[in-house]
């Protein structure tokens, strides 16, 4: 209790200059703490304090000072923390609990802070088991006090063996056995505790202490739900909902027990029954009481209620079309960190429902949910850099990106971030990094699976093994991915990882080709063009080969000139072939540019053009092509100096 003498001693000590005494007498005199209350004294020591800068009194000018008397709420709220502060000074437990909990948090002042774990003291000293679980919590985690971390948990323990449920939540991280026999102890008392049946749940759900249990498990949630816990009826609610836990899902008994929830007042059951009145095809639509409940659990500062909130105003469901409060609530959903605002501000600009399509500010939400956190937001701007979406194209911040939310934990990112380290897009080539992050996400992705397959393959990253790509290749061309099903029929083809079978070949390159890839309606035309597995047949060569290079296929766009050179299949037709080679030489085909140079030579569907010869040689040559290597050296050419024009 403030005696006389303490107050003595703050005046001395605020005569000096002392801006913590100021603040302190300026409470005393606020509330009745040792004092006579004086509210001009309280204002003179605050507003003293306040001016050399001491932040405490600067807010509590503004709390108390800057609207006083000018309303019965401010005057009932004042008499409330009146009543509390001369009933901590008086030694009251629960009004020190009460008085200092909210200072005990991270971005509390040093000063504040210190005062409340002073208070707080106070009242563990009275065994008060609130006030033990919030400072042994502090003590525990050692980030405002380091070193007392043993001390912490003695004091969330003591406060466990009172039943406070808080701290037996807390002691079960680091005490289980402890824990354990005080939950059971509470969950089998003639009157059972229904907090304490659900964390009795957890231990068989867990396998901790006792063997894991489902069905235990589920029956003592459901027990804790008719003892009203709302922790087990919210949980249950969940897993009839997702089907988990051996439980068959069930959208009827998900409603029964979020309902039981709503009317315990639970904003998180509120919201979920929200979307299932909203959004399931298993039960009957209600728009207008999901608007409701979310509204509800909103007013609680439920984020996610906000964000869907947002979406009921933007696309009138259960209220009126509203474009801007669907901005206001998005935007207020992710000031109280609901990640999920952030992308649907990103979609509010993007999918030109509300507003015309804006990259600009679609991105810039992207971006700031990637600085809060947002995984699925870090992820999509990734592909605006990739593609110049909104932003200038940028490979390196491409794959900073991809990198900072695999690093994460975002499995969509993996695969995208192995072909990052495969090709080298905004980073160096690193064959084993790609094959780590492949690996990764093969478990869940069929296209990654594929390129893992490429790795066993082709040796990129691990050892070439041609049975683990089999297998990999056939799994997922099993699932009817077309670039799986195109590289089975390769291994089928040229006997990699399984015996050569080209009929097997042709029926995986046919199945790859009704989904339109053009690799394998290209080697479909190689098949039928040369008689490989089949007999020979022109015409189909040729009609897979034109699939193929209307696909952009620069392997087929060469093949189809080439049956047209030579009338393979079709009329002689060099003006068409000179066509296709062109195609598929603009794409880098080698073989194309050296038929080019023959073409501009001899006067074959074009004019003859001595410049065009030299350069189309170069440029197969450049590439590899050995013939047009050796056409230069024979006949001694030298490299063109400028570009010629490629329109004749």
């Amino acid at each position: 209790m403030t005696t006389s003498l303490d107050i003595l001693k703050l005046k001395s000590k605020a005569a000096l200059g002392d801006t913590e005494a100021m603040f302190i007498l300026g409470n005393n005199y606020l509330f009745g703490l040792g004092v006579d209350i004086n509210l001009k004294k309280a204002q003179s020591y605050l507003k003293k304090a306040s001016e050399k800068g001491f932040q405490p009194a600067t807010n509590a000018l503004i709390s108390f000072f800057a609207y006083q008397g000018e309303s019965s709420e401010f005057k009932d709220i004042y008499g409330l923390l009146k009543d509390l502060c001369q009933k901590a000074d008086k030694g009251d437990p629960e009004a020190l609990f009460l008085k200092s909990v909210d200072k005990l948090s991270d971005d509390t002042d040093e000063f504040m802070f210190k005062l409340g774990v002073q208070q707080m003291n106070l009242a563990c000293n009275q065994g008060f088991a609130p006030a033990l679980h919030s400072l042994g919590i502090v003590y525990y985690r050692g980030n405002r006090i380091p070193g007392k971390k043993d001390i912490g948990e003695n004091m969330i323990l003591q406060a466990a063996e009172q039943g406070y449920t808080p701290a037996i939540k807390a002691a079960m991280h680091f005490a289980p056995n402890k824990v354990y026999r005080i939950v059971k102890r509470l969950a089998e008392n003639e009157t059972p505790d229904g907090d304490a049946m659900y964390m009795l749940a957890q231990f068989y759900l867990n396998g901790i202490i006792v063997e894991h249990n489902q069905a235990e498990y589920i029956s003592l949630l459901k027990k804790a739900a008719t003892l009203d816990c709302v922790d087990a009826m919210r949980e249950l609610g969940i897993i009839y909902e997702l089907g988990i836990y051996g439980e068959n899902a069930s959208v009827e008994m998900a409603v029964h027990y979020y309902e039981m929830a709503v009317t315990k007042e639970d904003a998180a059951c509120m919201n979920n029954l929200g979307y299932i009145l909203e959004c399931s095809d298993n039960y009957p639509h209600d728009y207008e009481r999901a608007f409701e409940l979310y509204l509800k659990a909103a007013e609680q500062g439920y984020s996610s209620a906000y964000c869907n909130l947002g979406t009921c105003y933007k696309r009138a469901i259960g209220t009126t079309q509203d474009s801007k409060k669907a901005l206001e609530y998005y935007e207020k959903s992710t000031k109280e960190g609901c990640f999920e605002g952030f992308w649907n501000l990103y979609l509010y600009y993007m999918d030109g429902f509300c507003t015309p399509r804006d990259f600009t500010k679609a991105v810039e939400w992207l971006q700031k949910g990637d600085e809060a956190g947002s995984f699925q937001c870090t992820y999509q701007l990734s592909k605006h850099y990739r593609n110049g979406d909104g932003v200038e194209l940028d490979a390196n911040k491409c794959f900073e990106c991809l990198l900072k939310a695999s690093d994460g934990g975002y499995e969509d990112a993996y695969n995208e971030l192995g072909d990052c380290y495969r090709y080298g897009i905004g980073t160096d080539r690193n064959g084993s990094l790609a094959f780590q992050w492949y690996k990764k996400a093969a478990d869940f992705s069929i296209p990654a699976m594929n390129n893992l397959a490429q790795c066993y393959s082709n040796g990129i990253g691990t050892e070439k093994d041609d049975d683990k790509a089999f297998a990999l290749y056939t799994k997922a061309a099993e699932q009817g991915y077309a670039p799986a099903q195109f590289d089975l029929g390769v291994c089928y083809r040229h006997g990699e990882g399984v015996e050569k079978d080209p009929l097997m070949a042709i029926s995986w390159y046919e199945k790859a080709a009704e989904q339109g890839n053009d690799e394998a309606l290209n080697n479909l035309g190689i098949m039928y063009d040369n008689g490989i597995g089949v007999e020979a047949d022109y015409e189909k060569a040729f009609k897979y080969f034109k699939k193929a290079a209307e696909l952009g296929n620069r392997d087929s766009q060469f093949c189809l000139g080439d049956m047209f050179f030579n009338g393979r299949g079709v009329d002689q037709d060099y003006s068409e072939a000179v066509n296709w080679f062109k195609k598929a030489a603009a794409q880098g085909e080698p073989d194309s540019m050296f038929r080019l140079s023959i073409c501009y030579n001899e006067g074959l569907g074009v004019k003859p053009n001595r410049e065009l010869v030299v350069y189309y040689l170069f440029e197969s040559a450049d590439r590899g092509f050995q013939s047009a290597i050796e056409v230069i050296k024979d006949n001694n050419l030298s490299r063109p100096q400028t570009k010629p024009s490629l329109n004749d």
